[in-house]
């Protein structure tokens, strides 16, 4: 069954049971079901902040929950208008970008668009071409 990838950070909880609550919606869809996540803290001062899986509550997310996924929910609380540091930490460490496809041409804009980059600009076009047809219809 395809699934809603509910991914979210809660620092004293109430992002967490909202993140429930979104996930409750999700689960009264036919079929669609929901995937509950959360991220693991930061700290400034170690390397490993909490343990590799959570004492209770929402597994880790992985990338793999990322890639099965066909929708994505995400909560975070807010500091200073962005989203909570393990959160950012969480997406900064998939290689991705929170802008789309983009590239950085260097200080003399002497870099050239990589194959990378050229591959992402092409699936993104892709995916909003194939979106905006299904909003259409």
């Amino acid at each position: 069954m395809p699934e809603i990838l509910v991914l979210y950070y809660s620092h004293r909880g109430a992002v967490k049971e909202m993140a429930q609550l979104v996930a409750r919606g999700i689960e009264q869809a036919p079929g669609v079901s929901a995937r509950l996540r959360t991220v693991p803290q930061v700290a400034s001062v170690t390397t490993v902040a909490q343990a590799a899986i959570p004492e209770a509550g929402a597994p880790y997310c992985e990338p793999a929950d990322l890639e099965q996924c066909i929708g994505l929910a995400l909560g975070s609380p807010t500091r200073f208008g962005n989203m909570a540091a393990p959160m950012k930490h969480f997406w900064d460490g998939t290689g991705g970008t929170p802008y789309g496809a983009s590239h950085v041409a260097g200080g003399a804009s002497d870099r050239p668009i990589s194959a990378d980059e050229k591959t992402l600009c092409i699936a993104l076009g892709r995916r909003l071409a194939g979106i905006a047809l299904k909003l259409v219809s």
